[in-house]
């Protein structure tokens, strides 16, 4: 979770979240050539190396207006999650469902989730 942005009522706040990952491959070696003067014979080697890097980034961006008629506001942004009831068991006589335990499950989201306060 990240701090949340505050301000006084009727002041837009906004919060932008950005994740990203760089990957960077090398390639070395050497490449080797003759040359020919008309005295001498000569060999040069070059050491060569090739670099590439690939970036790869996502956003993600709320903004919200605090009401005019609240003192202070903030914008939230971090990891929400979802509620749902299950159930294990097993199927008794008569082909009837038979519960043998259930709860409730609090399943974080894999994307960031925008809220707002009153302060």
């Amino acid at each position: 979770m990240v701090p949340p942005s505050s301000a006084p009522g009727g002041h837009t706040l906004g919060i932008t979240l950005t994740a990203g990952a760089s990957i960077t491959g090398t390639i070395s070696g050497s490449v080797q050539g003759e040359q020919s003067i008309i005295v001498a014979n000569a060999k040069e080697t070059l050491g060569l190396s090739f670099a590439l890097t690939m970036t790869a980034s996502v956003s993600y961006s709320d903004s919200w207006k605090v009401p005019s008629s609240w003192r202070k506001g903030y914008l939230h942004a971090g990891a929400d999650r979802d509620t749902m009831n299950w159930q294990y068991g097993h199927y008794g006589a008569n082909c009837k469902w038979v519960v043998t335990r259930h709860g409730v499950a609090k399943l974080p989201y894999h994307l960031p989730a925008f809220w707002s306060t009153k302060g």
